[in-house]
């Protein structure tokens, strides 16, 4: 076996269990004997994910089949839970954005925190015209490549075409210092050229999820072999995940700065913003009010200083209630005639009572509003003799020794009166006394 250790390939796996194996895992007909969990994932779910993937975001196969996936799935091996759930929601458009936070909390309001112009979705994280937002989209975006230049010792024309199609998504203004000016050398013209046509075709925009075009792979191995050598240690696998990694750490800062701007860095922080976003939405509520019918016009009764007073919760439930009592007016103008009820005019089978519109503690509310401004005669109130209850002695403390003392009773024996003997003095009666002449 020692000699031709190097000559002969090792026996493929046989479908056969052996004796001293006791039990093993097939896949059709082929015996798993090591990766069992990633193997039987990708046998159950691989096929669902690619035609996910495939329609989520219009990518034929052809495109598919460009994107590095081996590199992205050498980074979530090398990262840990948490960091590879967040990077998953990264990629696949789960973050908890301002648009999808409201389709679980019923709210219309999804605007970017931000420029407050447009909704927040995870593609507008990207190009946020916030100076704020802006300003530090640049910076991070500087860091990432300086992070390939230096831990990666990436190609300076591999870092241009990152930067030149990268600004261009996060509407940046273009460097005016680039981080080469030699043209590029003959032998990285074919790899180069169509890494950057892979990429134009799986889309820049892409790029911050982690979706790069594995011909880079292949113009950065060229450059290292034939222009800059680096140490020993070094391999394009090695530089993959570096790239992958820092371009989806890029990516979830921007939404992080995003979200400890709308809800803060710690409690007091998120404590501040949120009172000021809940008296910054009733100040623009009272300085133009929608239209309401009669009967909600009682929502403006208090004034604004008057109402900023009140805490968050009573601040919250004013501004649902407001939301409710606005759109049923509306439904009601369009409809020719006062909504009476707070149903609504959603189609619904004749004769079946139809659904609640919208927030049913607007109609409580409003209930106990009227109860409040009814008169209610007084009730007259009636006094009714109690009954006695009739009690009882209470029982002994310990029944065991009244038992004992009564039945020590029965068993006395009366004592028997002894006669005194009577004394020579008892019957003599004493003598009358007389008295001298």
């Amino acid at each position: 076996l020692a000699a031709n250790e190097g000559t002969e390939k090792s026996p493929q796996p046989t479908a056969r269990v052996f004796h001293s194996e006791h039990w093993a895992v097939l896949h059709g007909s082929i015996k798993l004997t090591s990766n069992v969990k990633n193997t039987l994932h990708e046998a159950f779910h691989g096929v669902a994910t690619v035609q996910y993937l495939k329609e989520k975001y219009k990518w034929p196969q052809e495109v598919f089949s460009q994107i590095d996936w081996p590199a992205i799935g050498t980074v979530f091996g090398k990262i840990s839970t948490p960091t590879r759930v967040k990077h998953s929601k990264l990629m696949h458009s789960w973050l908890p954005v301002m648009t999808r936070t409201a389709r679980y909390t019923k709210s219309t309001d999804n605007l970017c925190p931000l420029c407050l112009t447009v909704p927040e979705t995870q593609d507008h994280i990207y190009c946020c015209r916030s100076p704020d937002a802006t300003k530090h989209r640049a910076a991070a975006w500087q860091c990432c490549l300086e992070t390939l230049r230096t831990k990666g010792k990436t190609s300076r024309h591999i870092l241009d075409a990152f930067d030149s199609g990268g600004t261009i998504c996060l509407q940046l203004p273009p460097q005016p210092v680039h981080f080469t000016t030699r043209p590029l050398p003959d032998i990285l013209t074919t790899s180069f050229g169509s890494a950057q046509a892979a990429q134009d075709d799986i889309g820049w925009q892409y790029i911050f999820r982690g979706f790069i075009s594995g011909a880079w792979g292949t113009t950065q191995e060229l450059y290292s072999h034939h222009i800059e050598k680096p140490t020993a240690h070094w391999s394009v696998e090695h530089w993959k995940r570096i790239v992958v990694a820092a371009l989806l750490e890029f990516g979830h800062s921007l939404w992080k700065y995003q979200n400890d701007t709308k809800f803060g860095k710690d409690k007091q922080d998120a404590a501040r913003l949120l009172r000021a976003q809940l008296e910054l939405r009733v100040s623009n509520r009272y300085a133009s009010k929608p239209y309401l019918l009669p009967k909600f016009v009682h929502v403006f009764e208090k004034p604004l200083l008057v109402r900023l007073r009140q805490g968050n919760r009573a601040l919250s439930a004013w501004l649902r209630h407001l939301e409710s009592y606005t759109t049923i007016s509306e439904h009601a103008v369009d409809h020719g005639g006062r909504q009476r009820n707070f149903r609504s005019y959603l189609p619904h089978q004749h004769g079946s009572t139809p659904p609640r519109y919208l927030d049913v503690a607007a109609e409580r509310a409003l209930r106990r509003r009227r109860s409040a401004h009814t008169t209610v005669p007084p009730k007259v109130i009636r006094k009714v003799r109690k009954a006695r209850k009739k009690t009882y002695p209470q029982p002994h403390p310990n029944l065991a020794a009244r038992i004992t003392r009564s039945r020590f009773r029965r068993q006395q024996v009366p004592i028997p009166i002894i006669p005194v003997r009577s004394s020579p003095l008892i019957g003599i009666l004493p003598a009358e006394r007389t008295t001298p002449e």
